[in-house]
């Protein structure tokens, strides 16, 4: 059978969609639904290992802080490289599936969006908004948040995390916080659940935007509170800590450190 004379000689794909009567198109929508929920997924399935991951490299660096002999030292290392690997490994799994969907969604809303003349015929992600272009309706992204449009989320950085693991019943005041080196911070607190005592955590910023926190570390004497803590640190991860014993008319106290200098592998987050 011949092709309908409207066809006429085009062959590309953006063509065919083109004609592809109106029942076609809403497939096309339809998919393109799937996948963007799909990348959403995605997206919150990778946030969620990630935060799994810093966890459990936190663990393995304070076991590996606190063990005792040669042998215990060399099985925590070992159990950090495999929790490294395993992590690395996923990670690549997630940017080979990501990028495959994201191509397919692309795909996906170049043919099924040819048809949409307004953003009534257009259905956004959650945190998008269809804008009017040139090319027609578009998904465009919140402020705040990345992506292309059907597949947008919040910058992992910008989400929070709890500061205190473990610690649900946790009271603090007067925090301070101090960025130093190239990728480390370094917070001070008064402990309001431990009679004001003052305490330092400190940790290092991923590219992923999530932070490996050492555990709580007492600055101040048993019995001792520290008003107003102030930290500052510099390239070479020494940190300098200083702070008043009473909220008024108290004296001032000062206490420095050094991240690392232990020389201890997976160590470079206690303080000496």
């Amino acid at each position: 059978r011949r092709p309908p004379a409207a066809w006429g000689s085009h062959t590309g794909l953006t063509s065919f969609a083109q004609l592809t009567p109106p029942g076609e198109a809403q497939r096309f929508v339809y998919l393109h639904q799937i996948t963007s929920r799909f990348q959403e997924f995605l997206a919150s399935s990778r946030q969620a290992a990630e935060e799994r991951h810093s966890e459990a490299e936190a663990q393995l660096e304070e076991a590996l802080a606190q063990a005792d002999d040669s042998s215990a030292e060399s099985a925590v290392s070992n159990a950090m490289d495999d929790t490294r690997s395993a992590f690395d490994q996923t990670m690549d799994t997630y940017d080979h599936i990501g990028n495959i969907t994201e191509s397919l969604g692309s795909l996906l809303q170049d043919i099924g969006g040819s048809h949409a003349t307004t953003c009534a015929d257009v259905t956004c992600s959650q945190y998008a908004t269809c804008t009017a272009t040139v090319h027609g309706p578009q998904c465009v992204c919140n402020d705040g948040y990345v992506g292309r449009g059907q597949d947008c989320y919040p910058p992992p950085g910008f989400l929070p995390h709890r500061l205190l693991e473990g610690m649900p019943d946790s009271q603090i005041a007067d925090v301070d916080v101090s960025v130093f080196g190239t990728d480390h911070v370094a917070i001070v607190y008064r402990d309001l659940h431990d009679n004001g005592a003052g305490r330092i955590v400190v940790g290092r910023v991923h590219l992923a935007g999530m932070a490996s926190m050492s555990p709580p570390e007492e600055l101040t004497a048993p019995g001792e509170q520290a008003y107003s803590p102030v930290v500052a640190g510099n390239d070479v991860k020494s940190l300098v800590v200083v702070w008043r014993d009473r909220d008024r008319r108290g004296a001032c106290w000062m206490r420095g450190g050094r991240l690392g200098s232990a020389g201890i592998r997976g160590a470079d987050l206690a303080m000496t």
